[in-house]
């Protein structure tokens, strides 16, 4: 089996970043109830478990372009990974609503930053084929998982926290070999 280049390792691991936002985005409308208990939330609590992240990952998207012009795209990536890492770990071990909203707005500008890093690196790609690639994969993955999601229920939502810090594990190996 011939091994795949290291381009296509890159866009791979982009893939699960993104994915991992996309997921952390919509997974939380099947845990609400259980959060409601768990955290003795209100409803303005639940309002904001999901707004929070949305609106601080549509608010985060235009400096952490800044960022990455100024800092360096794969740091920006790196680094926007380890802080998904952390605050999907807050979440789980968030004891009140307050620290749990706390933990999604960090999670939301995470997410900003793994999205805008992933699109600037597709844009700096010299091929049109990795763009359409990674556009149909992103989509295809978030079908699935949103249908896993549907069928199973609140366990799949337990994958978020370790599948980022795969991706983040393996988006550092990868970008490090990528810069060979």
């Amino acid at each position: 089996m011939d091994r795949l280049p290291g381009r296509w390792w890159a866009l791979i691991a982009l893939n699960l970043a993104v994915l991992a936002g996309g997921i952390d985005g919509t997974v939380l409308s099947v845990a609400l109830p259980t959060l409601a208990g768990a955290l003795r939330a209100t409803e303005t609590d639940l309002q904001w478990f999901t707004s929070g992240y949305l609106l601080v990952m549509a608010a985060a998207m235009l400096p952490a372009g800044l960022l990455g012009d100024r800092f360096g795209r794969k740091k920006v990536m790196l680094i926007s990974l380890a802080l998904f890492a952390a605050g999907s770990a807050a979440c789980a071990l968030a004891p009140n609503p307050g620290a749990f909203i706390a933990a999604r707005v960090v999670l939301g500008a995470a997410c900003a930053g793994l999205v805008v890093m992933a699109l600037a690196a597709l844009q700096a790609s010299p091929t049109e084929k990795v763009s359409l690639t990674w556009q149909a994969f992103a989509y295809l993955l978030l079908t699935v998982a949103e249908i896993l999601i549907s069928v199973t229920g609140l366990e799949l939502a337990f994958v978020v926290a370790p599948q980022s810090m795969k991706s983040f594990v393996t988006g550092m190996w990868l970008l490090t070999v990528g810069n060979r």
